[in-house]
């Protein structure tokens, strides 16, 4: 039987300094015996790594894993935290939790513990449109800069030979970068703090374990901090104690819901609070489209043909013209945009379709066209790639590996893991 170590605040060494071993074995320490003392709060689900397995979506996919971005249009400020907005019912819960706080202070029931002793928020819900504006800057800019490098901005005379290119690019792109902005919600960039859920109540560096531990989890104050927190439905964040986040699951975060009017349950959360993120992929990519194109039409207005006829040589001006809407719908229609969004999503995803198993779901898709909008159409894409089960450190690989783990190598059914993740995700 292993000897369990000696826990105090010097088993907790990790920070970003380290060596990558070093820093592993750390980390696992911070996980497995950092909470070591208040063992019912973790058993009772108050303490939440949302580092693990698909908590790390907590907040940004629904029940069946389709992605979501707050919507912003829902959010309320906070009261006394200048430029701090979150939903209603997590301010509702939070006010509620701040007046308790007060008395507490007041009884002498807290009386040093940092987070409570003076609350103030000082991050809330962090700006994805915004983040989504810069990301397509970004792309529109890389557009421009492969035209040039590769010298095919001399190629294109007008919309039609622009897209011809468009597509190669962004594909390319794609292969190497989240582009949509359904991939982007995905990523590990987008975490807590665009979800209109979390609170946080320091400026604290998450990645020293040290810290976290001496400063808050051995203060004599920190089971009642977690109490409260409970008591108005809120999680403690495992990897930052100073940021809290609203469980829409418990029965005191539903009773602030019930009260904004919505019915119990979580389904009614997303569809009154939240957007699918997937909406917004196809006219994301047309303004890149239009974006870029327009760039070339300002900077390169005109472009010059050479050739020779008769014996002389002949230079002849073609003027770029910039189609209207009408126009650019029939040079590229809704089906090929479709078309080309559905191969984007599968280099993003790195699911390897191959082009007839992604052209059966374009003629799929033009056939539902008849019959169902362009949003129902997106939510049925979502669903053809969608690949929670097959990233490292979802549920369904921790599953696999534990069970390969008593199989000899010799009987695997795979060369390469990864592929065999995302091989087993397509065929179930």
């Amino acid at each position: 039987m292993a000897k369990k170590p000696k826990i105090n605040s010097n088993l907790f060494i990790g920070n970003n300094s380290l060596g990558s071993e070093k820093l592993f074995y750390s980390r696992m320490a911070y996980s497995a015996y950092a909470y070591h003392k208040h063992e019912d709060a973790v058993r009772e689900g108050v303490v939440k790594d949302f580092w693990f397995q698909e908590n790390a979506y907590y907040g940004k996919v629904d029940l069946s894993f389709a992605p979501l971005q707050v919507d912003r249009d829902q959010l309320v400020p906070l009261r006394n935290h200048q430029g701090q907005f979150t939903l209603p019912f997590v301010r509702d819960a939070f006010e509620a939790f701040e007046k308790d706080v007060k008395k507490c202070l007041l009884t002498g029931a807290i009386r040093s513990f940092p987070l409570l002793k003076k609350i103030k928020v000082v991050h809330s819900t962090s700006n994805f449109p915004r983040l989504i504006s810069q990301r397509h800057t970004i792309f529109v800019r890389y557009l421009l800069k492969e035209l040039a490098r590769t010298r095919k901005l001399d190629r294109i005379e007008n919309f039609r030979d622009f897209m011809v290119q468009f597509e190669d690019m962004a594909l390319e792109y794609a292969s190497k970068n989240a582009l949509t902005k359904s991939s982007v919600v995905m990523g590990k960039s987008i975490d807590l703090r665009f979800s209109g859920l979390a609170l946080t109540l320091s400026e604290g560096d998450y990645s020293v374990d040290q810290g976290k531990v001496r400063f808050y989890l051995d203060h004599p104050e920190f089971p009642f901090y977690l109490k409260l927190l409970e008591k108005y439905g809120f999680y403690v964040d495992k990897n930052a104690p100073w940021r809290i986040v609203a469980n829409i699951s418990s029965a005191a975060m539903q009773s602030y819901l019930v009260a904004r009017g919505l019915d119990e349950g979580l389904p009614p959360v997303f569809t009154r609070y939240y957007k699918k993120a997937y909406y917004g992929d196809i006219a994301f990519l047309r303004a890149a489209a239009f974006g870029a194109y327009g760039a070339i039409l300002f900077s390169r207005p005109k472009i010059f043909r050479t050739s020779f006829e008769n014996g002389r040589k002949v230079t002849r001006t073609i003027r770029r013209t910039k189609p209207n809407q009408a126009e650019a719908f029939r040079i590229y229609p809704t089906s090929s945009w479709l078309a080309l969004y559905i191969r984007i999503k599968n280099k993003e995803n790195n699911l390897k379709m191959d082009e007839p198993t992604m052209a059966d779901v374009v003629s799929d898709c033009i056939n539902l066209s008849k019959r169902l909008d362009t949003r129902q159409i997106m939510g049925y894409i979502d669903t053809v790639f969608k690949d929670i089960p097959s990233l490292e450190g979802s549920y369904n690989d921790f599953r696999n590996r534990r069970f390969y783990k008593k199989v000899d190598e010799s009987e695997y059914p795979f060369d390469d893991y990864q592929d065999y993740l995302i091989e087993t995700l397509k065929k179930g």
